[in-house]
């Protein structure tokens, strides 16, 4: 009789229990991301009826409603970003340069266009003509702290000081630095040239190109940080391929996407 008993508890039990299990894995599975980005036109920036507008951080946000995600976006220093991304679950970097040594360091999502970068000076300074990176070697060079430009000019001997590599957490702070005559050139995109000069009022005509840094060209992408729920990423990813077969990343963000069919 108690043999009966037990076998009719595990009967009734068992159903209750898988249902259990299959809700709880269920819900830990998350419903929301979160968007770190920079605090800086390199993520073309502005400001739109007193909104922070992001065309990338939009982007993303845009493929997480196709995905049904809910999705919020913070503005921060690109040293800050990088760290955020490195121990928080479920947040997605945009943009950022997708460099060998940031191979491993996030689950690669959706790619937007080529930057090919160079360093910019005003025209009227008459700097002299740098061809070799011992002339470099010569510029008060402005970077963004941690960002890849610097990892790079690093990498070819340069370090800070004056003349040298000057540090600022933000793209504005190196502007002003430019502008004050602090600095002589900043690395940038050509294309993303034209916003900076629209956000810092600069007419791009007086900017002129003193040395094109050809080895910095890299695609430019949305990644998740390595701890991202795989469940997201996967819906994510199907988001995206549907928004890009069906032509609205092209036509609602042209300006930074070229989709890859």
């Amino acid at each position: 009789m108690r043999e009966l008993v037990t076998g009719i508890r595990r009967a009734i039990l068992a159903p209750a229990l898988g249902a259990l299990l299959v809700c709880t894995n269920a819900a830990a599975v998350p419903d929301s991301i979160t968007v770190l980005t920079e605090d800086n036109v390199t993520g073309l920036m502005g400001r739109a009826q007193g909104r922070t507008v992001n065309n990338w951080a939009d982007l993303v946000c845009a493929v997480a409603r196709r995905a049904q995600i809910d999705c919020t976006i913070q503005v921060l220093p690109w040293a800050r970003v990088l760290k955020l991304s490195e121990v928080t679950p479920d947040v997605v970097v945009a943009p950022i340069a997708r460099t060998p040594e940031r191979e491993t360091s996030f689950i690669w999502g959706g790619r937007g266009a080529v930057l090919h970068q160079g360093l910019y000076a005003f025209r009227q300074r008459n700097l002299p003509p740098v061809r070799t990176i011992a002339d470099l070697k010569n510029l008060r060079i402005g970077v963004i702290r941690d960002d890849y430009r610097a990892t790079y000019l690093q990498s070819l001997g340069l370090t800070e000081g004056s003349p040298g590599l000057d540090s600022s957490n933000t793209l504005e702070a190196v502007i002003r630095k430019l502008e004050a005559d602090r600095i002589d050139v900043f690395p940038v995109s050509e294309g993303v040239l034209p916003q900076v000069c629209a956000n810092f009022q600069i007419d791009c005509k007086e900017l002129v190109l003193i040395y094109p840094l050809d080895q910095l060209t890299r695609d430019v992408y949305f990644a998740f940080s390595k701890n991202t729920n795989p469940v997201l990423v996967e819906r994510m990813m199907h988001a995206w391929g549907e928004m890009n077969a069906d032509g609205t990343t092209e036509r609602e963000f042209g300006s930074i996407i070229n989709p890859r069919r």
